[in-house]
């Protein structure tokens, strides 16, 4: 039997990135697999409620728009992946999926979480897999760079279409497959 890591957006209040979670659970599941779950960017459970987030949402808006992606993820997302690694870390694991959804983003904190969860489980030796993602087609250098240096150290790349096939040999040099 093999133990699973499965990272992927399933805590976001996003029903599709539930759905996505949800099903690869239970594919890894029912062919035999211990699945562990881990939140990509989003750690902690959100749900979707019926409180009124206009009051803080222009702030929170005004602050998202001026502030670098980089210093958002250094401030609220760093510690959140580190601290979500280390809950795990009695587990060893024979392979970790990222996965799915879209989690080669532009312009966020994808990029410097996908950095953050590459080099952390690279250090554990882990085999990773990244399944079932799409990808944008519009990357500011760093993300380029970041994204290419992270690509080029998992095991095997899984796609969900051709068009993310497409983006990542073109952008990045990078050979995937359609799932």
């Amino acid at each position: 039997m093999q133990r699973v890591l499965l990272i992927n957006q399933g805590n976001t209040d996003n029903l599709g990135d539930k759905a996505i979670n949800l099903s690869f659970r239970s594919l890894l599941e029912k062919y035999g697999s211990t699945v562990d779950f881990a939140g990509f960017a989003q750690t902690d459970e959100q749900f979707i409620d019926k409180i009124d987030k206009k009051k803080n949402y222009k702030l929170k808006s005004f602050v998202k728009k001026r502030l670098p992606n980089f210093l958002i993820w250094f401030f609220k997302y760093r510690k959140k992946i580190k601290k979500e690694l280390n809950s795990l870390d009695n587990q060893n694991y024979d392979l970790v999926i990222l996965g799915g959804g879209q989690l080669i983003k532009s312009k966020n904190v994808f990029a410097y979480c996908f950095l953050s969860w590459i080099t952390l489980l690279r250090r554990k030796g882990y085999p990773i897999f990244v399944v079932g993602v799409g990808a944008d087609d519009q990357f500011s250098f760093i993300e380029k760079v970041i994204y290419q240096k992270c690509l080029a150290q998992v095991n095997n790349i899984y796609v969900r279409d051709k068009e993310s096939q497409a983006i990542l040999n073109r952008i990045f040099n990078i050979s995937a497959q359609p799932e």
